[in-house]
């Protein structure tokens, strides 16, 4: 069983985490190519209460390097959104997310999946199994923040599609 939510989560994380790095790098010869900033796009949000562009990669990283790590010490929190990288440091920390991710193994995984986890805020606290986390919480969590990451890219003009954002699918040849 485990097998299968390491292939559902770890393997998802490894499909999207490489496919928005794709997107950043788009991104980055979008810009240039208009002769803009690159470093406008950092602090553009969505909607004015939304949280802006280099939060939502700090959240996607939270939601899948801070998750496993959460697992491995049964505690997890939200990021501090006192996080802020500009364009490069955003890359550079999905290039160590995926690295980080890569590293973990079937067999750790199905260890931390046994467990259970801890969520908390400033205002509440819930428990979590480790399973019921990942794939309630966590995984929604991470495709939000990936999601709203892409849209912003393309609410910019960076010429992005679905398949830009679905990166490598695991299909049968």
């Amino acid at each position: 069983m485990n097998d299968t939510v390491f292939d559902a989560v770890i393997k998802s994380y490894l499909q999207i985490l490489p496919a928005i790095d794709h997107c950043l790098d788009k991104g980055r010869d979008h810009f240039k190519a208009e002769a803009r900033p690159l470093e406008s796009i950092v602090t553009t949000r969505l909607y004015e209460d939304m949280a802006p562009f280099h939060f939502q990669i700090v959240c996607m990283m939270h939601q899948c390097v801070g998750a496993v790590s959460g697992l491995r010490s049964g505690a997890f929190s939200p990021p501090s959104q006192e996080i802020i990288f500009d364009y490069d440091g955003l890359q550079t920390l999905l290039k160590e997310g995926i690295k980080s991710i890569e590293a973990v193994s079937v067999d750790e995984f199905t260890s931390l999946c046994e467990g259970e986890i801890i969520f908390t805020t400033k205002s509440f606290t819930l428990k979590f199994s480790s399973i019921d986390f990942l794939l309630s919480f966590s995984l929604p969590n991470f495709y939000f923040h990936a999601t709203t990451t892409y849209d912003i890219l393309r609410m910019q003009g960076v010429p992005l599609g679905k398949l830009d954002f679905l990166g490598k699918m695991r299909y049968r040849e």
